[in-house]
């Protein structure tokens, strides 16, 4: 490939993934303006917010675990221009994510109190919180909606249409949690209204843009919405590992979050609004590496779907360097602004400030290796090989980092929480390690969109290379 090219390939891999990491880093001051608005209520407020949050991941990365084995499909019917099925695949799309969603809407309704004694015995806390929670149930069936229908317009390369979007989100949040709060005085819950509100604005306006541009591939309508193709389903589900893979992670997370807030719910510390103070900063990071998950789709799956494996192959490179660079970038930024993000809290405790000063500036530094980790298994995703991304992430997952984490808040508990977080944080180096050599080994590269693609890797051959760190295959080759 000619350096011109090569430099072409960069700006149109910058010029599709810069409006969604823009458009992710902007959408983290949705929750960052909730989480700041709870601030001004105080350590119960934050906490409510940041315990309602892990309990929605659950359910949110359930719903990211599905849309993702149909937005891979989408990405590479995409290539072929094949309208048909891809508004096929996003009728599939809609109609599991939703259905999850209404499942743990009606979680959220029914036993709000429950949920929230998961993470503390406070019952003031509880009292103050449930009816939050109730009216968080309803704004996760709204969330299934917009975020299908944000999924897929960046699959097809429509980023720019999804910046749009999330400015929109932010200027109605920021009115009207001000405005809730200070004006009506309705408390926490005022921030739940707010999210409903900003909700049915998103899924109005990506619907308009749709009709207006006629863009047929997600289009439907009543009549045609529940008439699935089984062809297409049982080739999104040879990805089912994708979703199993998610699911994985956010129950750690939440589980560890769990031990973390209990382990702690005796002493001075709030956990639960130390990482509401760190949830906006952290989302902001993350958002900065998943926002590449376009360009993997557009650029790597597309070219799959065409039979261009070297050109798949090189555009990986390619998000891999510059993902790096903008996830660099930005833990440098927040590194060096902690101080002041930390006092925006302004009347969250002093302890609390304190800890979750340093768990701030421990977290950025295993984010680079968060991001290796999570870019290698996207890509291999993108070619059919989940089942990399499940078998790693359940060891990992379940028994390197929930065991570790239980090992140091109940055994050791030291007397710092922060000192606690970094030691089951650093374990992200080991995933990102083994995730990169798995990515390496280029396997990913196949076309799912054949009746027939070639056979994919069996869990046997990730054990090898997990188990030996890729010094089998280095073995192998010189052999």
């Amino acid at each position: 490939m000619s350096m011109q090219n090569k430099k072409g390939t960069y700006k149109a891999i910058i010029k599709k993934s810069l409006p969604a990491i823009l458009s992710g880093i902007l959408g983290t001051l949705v929750p960052f303006i909730d989480n700041f608005a709870s601030g001004i209520l105080g350590d119960n407020a934050i906490s409510v917010v940041s315990f309602t949050s892990y309990i929605t991941m659950v359910f949110m990365m359930a719903s990211i675990g599905v849309y993702g084995i149909f937005d891979i499909l989408m990405g590479q019917y995409n290539g072929k221009n094949d309208k048909i099925s891809i508004n096929k695949l996003y009728r599939l799309k809609l109609i599991f994510g939703l259905g999850i969603m209404a499942i743990s809407s009606m979680l959220m309704f029914i036993i709000p109190k429950e949920l929230l004694n998961i993470f503390t015995n406070d019952q003031k806390l509880i009292e103050e919180g449930f009816l939050y929670v109730r009216l968080y149930g309803v704004v996760l069936i709204l969330i299934a909606f917009s975020m299908a229908l944000s999924t897929s317009l960046n699959t097809l390369g429509k980023t720019v249409i999804t910046l749009f979007g999330t400015i929109i989100a932010i200027a109605i949040n920021a009115l009207l949690d001000l405005t809730l709060i200070y004006q009506a005085d309705m408390g926490v819950e005022g921030l739940a209204y707010a999210t409903i509100a900003v909700q049915f604005a998103l899924i109005i306006f990506y619907g308009l843009y749709i009709y207006i541009i006629k863009l047929s591939e997600l289009y439907f309508n009543l009549i045609n919405f529940f008439k699935l193709n089984i062809s297409l389903l049982r080739k999104a589900f040879k990805n089912w590992p994708n979703i199993i893979m998610t699911l994985s992670y956010s129950v750690a997370i939440l589980l560890t979050t769990i031990l973390m807030s209990r382990a702690y719910d005796d002493t001075i510390y709030k956990p639960g609004a130390i990482m509401g103070i760190l949830s906006p900063f952290t989302s902001l990071l993350f958002t900065g590496i998943t926002g590449f998950g376009p360009a993997i789709y557009f650029f790597i799956s597309r070219e799959l779907g065409n039979d261009n494996f070297d050109v798949a192959k090189e555009n990986g490179k390619k998000v891999m360097k510059i993902s790096m660079i903008v996830t660099l970038s930005l833990s440098a930024l927040i590194s060096a602004l902690a101080i002041w993000e930390v006092e925006l809290f302004a009347n969250a405790s002093e302890e609390t400030k304190n800890e979750a000063f340093w768990d701030l500036l421990l977290y950025v530094a295993v984010m680079p290796a968060f991001g290796i980790g999570w870019l290698s298994y996207q890509i291999l995703a993108a070619g059919g090989q989940s089942k990399a991304t499940i078998i790693f992430d359940t060891v990992f997952l379940w028994v390197i980092y929930t065991g570790l984490t239980v090992l140091v808040f109940f055994t050791w508990k030291p007397s710092h929480f922060w000192v606690a977080w970094i030691i089951s944080q650093t374990t992200w180096y080991l995933r990102g390690i083994v995730g990169y050599i798995l990515y390496k080994q280029g396997l990913w590269l196949t076309n799912l969109t054949k009746e027939n693609p070639k056979k994919l890797v069996g869990f046997s051959y990730y054990l090898q290379v997990i188990c030996t760190l890729g010094l089998f295959k280095l073995f192998n080759k010189n052999k």
